[in-house]
């Protein structure tokens, strides 16, 4: 099974629908000794709950053991596993270093360690040897795209169009493929007209995802469809995508995703907090075990409806499962301050200041501290 490209999904998934301000919900780690049987295209597999359990055995013994989870399940990999692959790869590089899949393995390893840029550069010269591998393609589109921000400007667009084109070729190969038409859908959202920008061919990949045998990518067809119908300020075929996503099959098809995208949606978008809170109180029956999103959510639309003891009972939530949901923190501080709580508020205020001192947020928690200094709360 083809590897899931994670950071391409990242990118048109996690920060293109914007689950929550306060970040997506912590994904579940990886037990660190390998399943015997390979996570569907990388999706993690369910933590251990024993935390006394005695160390797992080495997870690899060989180079090409690490090259096939790299391929299988990548991002479904724990740091402890990334660090026992690193010498091997090394080693095995070492002894042969102009072999791709070894180049492919040290871009991997670069990328977990979030220097796209080495990523990029050592899939370049896999793709150059091994023509005919998707993973590959897929990979050096991945790569190229999450280096873009530390590309200069002149750079940036045409870092977009590799990635484009490399999209393109993994579709070539394999035109079942989920990654590479999520990616393009997001490529022709986001460049502008004069640089290949196309609202048509967005639409033209987001339904070929729903047309893929079996089902496979109806969810990402149809969550598509209603992200590009958000951008297009077209409500009602938004709400009517986010809705089919919703009983839609596929790879990772969920409920609680489509209801909580559709609520952001709502609120950042069309800026109804009302309808937004509506899809969030819909979406909290069916959120995962410690799952903040949909109380983040709520929170939110309970503040800008100004229902300040909402606000503050939402916001608690997301804190007691995430100490340092940013936007939560300052919320609650914001809606117990609204409350006439000052001694609370004053708290939250300064633990936001000590959790983010450099954030952009945090002159606007110093100003709580000095407006409630001024009615003499300290």
């Amino acid at each position: 099974m083809l590897l899931r490209n994670v950071f391409a999904a990242s990118l048109a998934l996690t920060a293109t629908f914007a689950i929550a301000q306060d970040g997506a919900a912590p994904a579940p780690v990886p037990p660190v000794v390998p399943s015997t049987t390979n996570t569907p295209t990388g999706k993690p597999t369910s933590p251990s709950t024993d935390a006394t359990s005695a160390p797992a055995a080495a997870p690899f013994t060989t180079a090409d053991e690490v090259v096939a989870a790299f391929e299988t399940r990548g991002n479904a990999l724990s740091d402890a596993e990334f660090a026992a692959a690193a010498p091997l790869i090394d080693a095995a590089a070492t002894a042969d270093s102009s072999a791709a899949k070894w180049k492919y393995a040290k871009a991997v390893l670069a990328a977990h360690a979030r220097d796209f840029k080495v990523a990029r550069n050592l899939m370049r010269e896999v793709v150059k040897a091994e023509t005919e591998s998707a993973v590959y393609h897929m990979t050096h589109a991945g790569y190229t795209f999450m280096s873009i921000n530390d590309a200069g400007t002149l750079d940036q667009m045409s870092l977009a169009e590799e990635g484009r084109d490399a999209y393109i070729e993994a579709l070539r190969i394999d035109s079942t493929l989920i990654e590479p038409r999520i990616g393009l859908a997001e490529f022709y959202i986001q460049a502008p007209g004069i640089a290949g920008g196309s609202w048509k061919k967005a639409n033209e990949q987001a339904q070929a995802l729903i047309d893929l045998p079996d089902g496979r990518g109806q969810f990402y067809g149809y969550m598509m469809k209603a992200r590009i119908a958000a951008e297009r300020d077209r409500w009602k075929e938004m709400s009517e995508n986010f809705t089919l996503a919703e009983t839609a099959q596929g790879e990772e098809a969920s409920p609680f995703v489509a209801m909580i995208s559709h609520a952001n949606a709502l609120l950042d978008k069309k800026e109804d907090a009302k309808a937004a809170l509506v899809q969030a109180e819909r979406a909290l029956p069916l959120a995962p075990a410690n799952d903040y999103t949909a109380h983040a959510v709520m929170g939110r639309c309970k503040q800008s409806l100004k229902d300040w003891q909402g606000a503050a009972d939402s916001f608690a939530q997301v804190l007691a499962i995430k100490p340092d949901a940013k936007l939560s923190r300052l919320g609650y501080a914001t809606a117990l301050e609204k409350l006439g709580k000052q001694t609370e508020a004053l708290q939250h205020y300064r633990e936001f200041v000590t959790r983010f001192p450099s954030d952009d947020l945090t002159e606007k928690a110093k100003d709580g501290i000095a407006r409630l200094n001024r009615a003499g709360i300290r």
